[in-house]
């Protein structure tokens, strides 16, 4: 096997994902290991550069959309916590609850 595509996380990848939920970063390091395994896998195996080029990415979207569900789930539950906690007076604090749900740190890139 090749070690230049070795499954690891470098030392600032590790910090950021350190914010991360553990349910996100389960999904991240599940990807990290199976892509990185295919990539090695494949070319072994004679395929072509070109298909292994597009079978890796292509089976990333999976993971990517795994997480994006993670995130609406997040989101959902926070915002139905701020609905229950902030008092319906009109716009300012319909702005509240969205200020509230919004977590930059979830919308990284885990990869």
């Amino acid at each position: 096997m090749d070690l230049s595509h070795a499954s690891r996380v470098g030392r600032e990848l590790h910090n950021r994902n350190e914010r991360l939920p553990q349910s996100i970063r389960d999904i991240a390091w599940k990807a990290q290991v199976r892509l990185c395994a295919r990539y090695c896998r494949l070319p072994a195996a004679g395929k072509p550069k070109v298909i292994v080029t597009t079978a890796i990415p292509r089976e990333m979207v999976g993971f990517l959309w795994a997480i994006a569900r993670q995130v609406q789930v997040g989101l959902a539950a926070k915002k139905a916590a701020a609905r229950s906690s902030v008092p319906r007076v009109g716009g300012a604090a319909r702005w509240g609850i969205l200020a509230a749900c919004y977590e930059p740190a979830l919308l990284t890139l885990v990869f």
